[in-house]
């Protein structure tokens, strides 16, 4: 074999994206190259847009580019979820940018289409069809799905080391699409921005908006059968013209079709869509990267994307290798190379395996391949989501990314940090969803339970606590007011009963149920629960009335771990709703509530109140949103009156605000004052209770009979009515508690907290119901994590 000249020189092929990314991050390094183009161009017009997610945003960021590329994007949308936007436009445009900012072009040759490699110890030779010789210590096969640096590493392999690939795996890669994508201008009756996914039965459209009035359109259509390898069928013109006749009619809005959108084209194609990750990323001295060796459905986005992020680990590997080496990346041997390599393939392997898996789940949701699931998914639970819908996987894709090591990540303003920037490592889905299901398989069993716990003599109240009638007619005379009667006269037995210990337990019961209204009615209102059941308060407070809070502790308990928002950027609550909080705790709970405890021989003004109270928790969420809405309109009116701008510039300004996490210390007074009213309700019951000779603090909260016992034999109605506020009580804190240790358990699986930290602060919900009571501790943690997650926010 010839020899190979000094240095260390990469060569790349393919002037891709990938390729041209490579080498721009090659040079930061002064890393030699040589990169070879099989085209006569390096920008083609080819007619194929490029979809840009923040996390290829952000490693071409680490590089210099995002100005660059913003540049040829104007949008006033700057992303601030994950810190960049997602930007469409012609793929031509990014690859003259990339070739643009190289600064050695003679190193970029053109018409260089690899044709043979020949790999030894101390390097590879490569040849391309024009006869040209290149030397380097490794190759890089970034030239696309049909590579021709894969082909030449497969024949090496099948030469050399058979068993170390599955030989027939090219032949394996499936093709379940078909898709054709093209660039229009000027559609008729487009909304200029809007971005639009249509579903179908066989097909599905992404359709996506682009500077200058472009619409950049994919319409993905299912395959008769999954073509494999060589059966995959190459398209013409004459396919695609027969394909636009097919489908010119169909939908892609109410009043827009394809045939639309072609009749305005500047360009389009048809192409089948391959569907793979490789098992074996390398062998020897040569490596692939991109969608030479990990190809996914175009729906996501996700391939130029995530071609950038293994692009990241080569060079994360190939520093990492220079740095443990006196003599830097000189004279590697093959093993240090497959070193290098495998690196690369640990780092990117598993996550390209969920990109193609997530995106070919969507792909069969949105084209109805399975009618009742998409039903079910996109049309059923989809609506309940909210911003945790079918379709929530979109941030999980970005998160995950890979950056440059030895470069700065910018400080662009975003919401949701990505992984690496987190203090511990997420818990993998698998564990988490097994642990999800085992919580909500618990509380589950908690709420049946109830029904074994829950017997309350309903039939046999009706009076003033067993001392004379109801009087009180708030619903005027009807079945409505005759079953409030009922409900007022269960809380009156406690409430009038002589034992002092089980009017000692009521006044504890009551005022440690200030946190559960409290947060029913702030995750109510998080940005991140919108459009799910957890933003619906006045369900869950009406209902503590009705089914009692045992139950609907741990209901809500439930919902929160299957609907609840995730992680820093579904965390916000308008600082309106922040303010309303306090006014409309005290006036809707904790006035009734105090009012119900004074003793008046005013017997029906005493029953009065006693009703009124029925209505107390519903009432706080009525009064947040009352008192929110006046501030908010408040609110607006001034900063139009303020404004210099337009009417949209200003609704953006008040759209910003959930970016600058304005109510974080609003909501941390909102804990304060619950945390010190319960913690000296608790304190000082336990000490009455602690030095009273007549009550006995254990059996505030315990000394109930066995659920499973049929009779109990309990006799008088107010020893009934005590074991059931007992039980109602046990139950709400196994909801309350286990609600608590399932939130730190969720800061931890997200990565937002260490697994020290997260010990600790279980242990400080434990020790709390002691110290302080179940309300105080519930109060306190929110205010805890409301600082992680607010902490978690990166900030211009």
């Amino acid at each position: 074999m010839p020899s190979f000249a000094c240095g260390f020189k990469i060569i790349i092929a393919g002037g891709g994206i990938a390729g041209l990314t490579l080498a721009i991050a090659l040079e930061k390094f002064n890393i030699d190259y040589v990169l070879l183009e099989a085209y006569k161009e390096i920008a083609p017009p080819v007619g194929a847009s490029i979809g840009l997610f923040p996390n290829g945003l952000l490693l071409l960021d680490q590089l210099g580019l995002y100005e660059a590329i913003r540049d040829l994007v104007p949008r006033d949308y700057y992303g601030l979820s994950h810190g960049y936007p997602m930007l469409f436009f012609d793929r031509q445009w990014l690859l003259q940018l990339l070739y643009d900012h190289i600064q050695h072009k003679d190193r970029v040759l053109l018409q260089k289409q690899v044709l043979n490699i020949e790999s030894g110890p101390s390097g590879v030779i490569v040849k391309t069809k024009d006869g040209s010789t290149y030397h380097g210590d490794m190759i890089v096969g970034a030239d696309g799905i049909h590579s021709a640096v894969r082909n030449e590493m497969f024949r090496i392999v099948a030469e050399r080391q058979p068993d170390y690939l599955q030989p027939l795996e090219q032949e394996t890669v499936p093709a379940y699409y078909q898709c054709n994508f093209g660039i229009a201008k000027d559609v008729a009756g487009w909304e200029k921005g809007a971005n639009v996914f249509t579903t179908g039965y066989g097909r599905s459209f992404l359709v996506a908006s682009g500077p200058g009035n472009r619409v950049f359109w994919f319409l993905f259509v299912k395959l008769p059968e999954t073509k494999y390898g060589k059966e995959i069928p190459k398209y013409t013109k004459e396919d695609e013209a027969a394909f636009i006749k097919e489908h010119a009619t169909a939908q892609i809005t109410e009043d827009i079709t394809l045939g639309d959108v072609y009749a305005k084209r500047i360009s389009s194609t048809l192409t089948p869509l391959h569907e793979v990750v490789f098992k074996k990323w390398f062998f020897q001295r040569i490596v692939l990267l991109g969608d030479s060796v990990h190809k996914p459905n175009p729906l996501s986005g996700q391939g130029g994307n995530g071609a950038i992020e293994t692009v990241a680990e080569l060079v994360n590997a190939l520093l990492a290798k220079q740095r443990s080496r006196a003599q830097g990346l000189e004279n590697l041997s093959t093993e240090d190379i497959v070193s290098v390599f495998q690196q690369v393939q640990d780092a990117r392997h598993k996550r390209a395996e969920y990109l193609v898996s997530e995106v070919h789940t969507q792909q069969a949701l949105l084209a109805n391949e399975k009618p009742w699931l998409s039903t079910i998914l996109l049309r059923v639970l989809g609506p309940l989501g909210g911003d945790k819908n079918t379709f929530s996987s979109v941030g999980e894709r970005l998160v995950g990314t890979s950056y440059l090591h030895n470069l700065p990540v910018p400080r662009r303003p975003r919401l949701i940090p990505y992984d690496f920037e987190l203090p511990e490592k997420p818990v993998a889905s698998t564990r988490a969803k097994w642990t999800r299901a085992a919580f909500v398989a618990g509380m589950g069993l908690v709420i049946w339970s109830t029904g074994k716990a829950f017997r309350l003599p309903i039939d046999e109240v009706g009076d003033w606590g067993g001392i004379g009638p109801m009087t009180v007619n708030l619903l005027g005379q009807n079945r409505a007011n005759e079953f409030l009667k009922v409900v007022t006269s269960v809380i009156t037995y406690p409430l009038l009963d002589a034992n002092l210990e089980t009017r000692t337990q009521l006044v504890y019961f009551l005022s440690q149920l200030i946190s559960p209204i409290l947060m029913y009615t702030i995750e109510g209102y998080r940005a991140g629960n919108a459009g799910t059941p957890l933003a619906l308060p006045m369900l869950f407070n009406a209902g503590m009335q009705v089914q009692g809070i045992g139950r609907i502790a741990p209901l809500h308990a439930l919902l929160s771990a299957v609907f609840g928002f995730e992680g820093s950027g579904g965390r916000f609550v308008k600082p309106e709703v922040a303010k309303a909080l306090i006014p409309a705790l005290s006036l809707g709970y904790i006035l009734p509530t105090v009012m119900m405890f004074i003793p008046t021989k005013n017997t029906h003004s005493w029953q009065t109140w006693a009703a009124l109270w029925q209505f107390a928790p519903p009432l706080v969420t009525a009064l947040t949103g009352i008192i929110s809405s006046v501030l908010g309109r408040r609110q607006r009116r001034a900063k139009i009156a303020a404004s210099k701008g337009t009417k949209e510039e200003t609704e953006d300004a008040l759209l910003m605000e959930r970016y600058e996490e304005k109510d974080t210390p609003i909501l941390q007074s909102v804990y304060d004052y619950a945390f010190y009213v319960q913690a000296l309700a608790h304190i000082g019951t336990f000490a009455y209770a602690y030095a009273h000779p007549e009550i006995s603090p254990m059996k505030l909260l315990f000394g109930v009979p066995n659920i499973f016992k049929k009779d109990w034999a309990l006799g008088s109605l107010p020893s009934k009515l005590s074991v059931f506020f007992k039980f109602d009580m046990i139950y709400a804190l196994t909801g309350i508690v286990s609600h608590n240790l399932y939130a730190i358990w969720d800061l931890r699986r997200s990565g937002y907290i260490t697994t020290p930290r997260a010990v600790k602060a279980a242990m400080g919900v434990l020790v709390g119901q002691f110290v302080v009571g179940s309300g105080a501790t519930w109060a306190g943690l929110w205010r805890w994590r409301e600082s992680v997650l607010s902490g978690a926010v990166i900030r211009a």
